[in-house]
């Protein structure tokens, strides 16, 4: 007991050290645990932002790819309207040409009165033909905005 005494000074400076040590071991390892879970958490967030960043560029694709579509039937809609004038125009020259052909100028003037009373007929038949087409157009667009919902 008299070297405890003796000595009380360098074993409490010993102990001392022992138990800071053992503090610093722990504390230590305590900071790197978390430093680990501080990193996965990082790893997990940079993931889920990738994730988040490939669904994002995803979604404009699919939407870039619907105003392609869009742009496609509106660009077709214009083109069927044109295409519809000109079968109309080629057949007004057609029978305005066939009328023509009559040398007898009664029968030439019989023949452009009855031509000029079926105008509205053959306006009638074009326009039908054209909305029949944009039925068609409309159900294109129809399934263009059922992929957007």
């Amino acid at each position: 007991m008299s070297f405890f005494v003796e000595h009380w000074e360098a074993l409490s400076s010993l102990l001392l050290s022992v138990v800071a040590i053992g503090i610093a071991i722990y504390s230590a390892r305590k900071t790197s645990k978390d430093a680990t879970r501080q990193i996965e958490s990082i790893k997990n967030l940079s993931k889920q932002t990738i994730d988040n960043t490939i669904k994002e560029v995803d979604s404009i694709k699919d939407l870039a790819k619907m105003q392609i579509e869009a742009l496609t039937i509106e660009m077709d809609m214009e083109m069927k309207k044109y295409q519809v004038q000109a079968e109309k125009a080629n057949e007004e020259r057609k029978k305005l040409a066939d009328i023509q052909q009559f040398y007898q100028m009664d029968i030439r003037e019989m023949r452009m009165k009855d031509y000029q009373a079926e105008q509205p007929l053959r306006d009638l038949h074009y326009l039908a033909m054209y909305i029949e087409e944009l039925r068609g157009f409309s159900k294109r667009l129809e399934q263009l905005k059922a992929k957007l919902n």
